[in-house]
């Protein structure tokens, strides 16, 4: 409390330096630390700016306040919230004391290069594998419970995907990641657009899910069996909330542009045809985990995109390899250089 600023560099390295002796105290280090960080980027150039006097000030005042970190007990369950920012990722590990959660660990990060223009789900896998490399111990020893409104579960189940996270040599394995439970906690319900597509050559369906935070997840599905246009619209619905439940998703909204299973579903159409009661009957069982649950009718427009998905995957395969590589051309090549 009795520091003054820093004078000129080797100052900012020493506070730097004492910050990161504290590092497991103070929540959201890395953020708190960026001002002093720049300095040490040009340091021919010292400029202890009003940027960092404002961060010293407010370091201060946040180190005479900090919270009391708590002990553990055996075997407990322990909660770990991610965070994420422009430029530094963030987790707290808590635990539940008569209702109360109290902070056990931070573990902070800056964001170098590449990884600042992660998106926001990727920032939190990120933040959750420094936190898993960090706490081992504590990983090994407890039941960990992931708390996020992101849709984490999904990139966790492609090593591919998990790999660019796990740097050469590191001593933390997918393996040791997938026990993790995930907790996805939302304000703000999903929301899933859907559409179904049959034609002579297939039939398939297109998925548009989004976070409250506005990620976006698409699939393109392709039916091996035979369906009319109202069944794909169905499967599509089916396919969508078995997703969305399977991530844990608690609050959805479906939009769709299809009037016939929007009010069969509403219980505003009746339904006649025994298919469309099994389909029924199945949505019905579908919709019943969700705490919160509404779909509503779009027009085709507003629904561009799981369209164009499921017109994909309802065209003929025979010719295509298994995989295709979509590119965005953005000029004529006669107008290239």
């Amino acid at each position: 409390m009795d520091m003054a600023p820093p004078r000129n560099v080797k100052e900012v390295q020493r506070l730097t330096g004492r910050m990161a002796a504290l590092n497991r105290f103070p929540s959201r280090s890395a953020v708190r630390g960026l001002p002093f960080f720049n300095v040490l980027k040009a340091p021919k150039d010292f400029q202890w700016t009003e940027e960092c006097q404002r961060a010293f000030a407010d370091l201060k005042a946040y180190l005479a306040e900090l919270p009391t970190l708590t002990a553990l007990e055996q075997g407990e369950t322990l909660f770990l919230y991610l965070s994420a920012c422009n430029k530094a990722v963030s987790a707290v590990l808590v635990r539940e004391d008569r209702g109360v959660q109290r902070p056990i660990y931070y573990v902070n990060r800056a964001l170098q290069g590449p990884e600042t223009r992660y998106t926001p789900a990727e920032k939190l896998v990120l933040a959750l594998v420094h936190a898993a490399r960090k706490l081992r111990p504590y990983f090994q020893a407890h039941s960990i419970v992931i708390v996020t409104d992101q849709p984490l579960r999904q990139i966790l189940a492609k090593p591919e995907a998990l790999a660019d996270f796990l740097a050469e040599g590191a001593n933390l394995t997918l393996t040791e990641l997938s026990p993790l439970r995930e907790d996805v906690r939302l304000r703000k319900p999903w929301v899933l657009f859907v559409d179904g597509a049959s034609s002579k050559e297939g039939s398939g369906a297109g998925l548009l899910l989004i976070s409250p935070t506005g990620e976006e997840l698409t699939y393109a599905l392709r039916f091996d069996f035979p369906a009319s246009n109202n069944e794909a619209e169905y499967e599509a619905l089916l396919t969508g909330l078995r997703i969305a439940h399977q991530m844990g998703i608690t609050a959805i909204k479906v939009r769709s542009d299809s009037q016939l299973v929007v009010l069969q579903v509403r219980g505003e159409y009746e339904v006649k045809e025994e298919i469309m009661k099994k389909y029924l009957a199945k949505v019905q069982e579908a919709i019943a985990p969700f705490d919160t649950f509404e779909i509503e009718r779009v027009p085709r427009s507003q629904n561009k995109l799981a369209d164009a998905l499921s017109k994909l995957a309802s065209s003929s395969f025979a010719h295509l390899n298994k995989e295709v590589l979509v590119e965005v051309v953005k000029q004529k090549s006669i107008d290239q250089i």
